[in-house]
């Protein structure tokens, strides 16, 4: 699968993609401006199969991961997470996340924040130094 698609930066262009995608795992975009989102999309770039964002307000986040649900379990949310945090891991010393899938997090080697809750999410960081 990881032949099949490929990863790169959104641009205006993937706004109404992005927001159907969202939709479709019913999700929103939160305020996140579209250049803060990754796509994963179909090697011949018809569709853009996942998208994942990171948001640096108060200290480096991702914010949302989402992949369409036909293409779940091929590894394309954790090559969208990886790709973000491959990204200046020199210019952070963490990235965080608020999930309710403490579990997928965890496989990436994520730790959980001493029990920290967001609005009912399990906030979670991965330490890049």
């Amino acid at each position: 699968m990881d032949s099949d698609i490929r990863i790169r930066e959104a641009t205006n262009v993937d706004l109404l993609s992005v927001r159907l995608l969202l939709s479709t795992c019913f999700l929103e975009m939160d305020d996140v401006a579209i250049d803060d989102f990754i796509v994963a999309e179909t090697i011949d770039r018809t569709k853009i199969i996942g998208i994942a964002a990171e948001v640096n307000q108060n200290h480096p986040e991702i914010h949302t991961v989402a992949v369409h649900p036909n293409y779940r379990a091929k590894g394309i949310g954790s090559k969208l997470v990886r790709y973000i945090l491959n990204r200046q891991p020199e210019q952070r010393e963490r990235i965080y996340v608020h999930t309710v899938a403490p579990e997928f997090f965890n496989k990436l080697g994520f730790l959980r924040a001493d029990e920290v809750y967001y609005r009912g999410y399990i906030t979670m960081y991965y330490p890049l130094i």
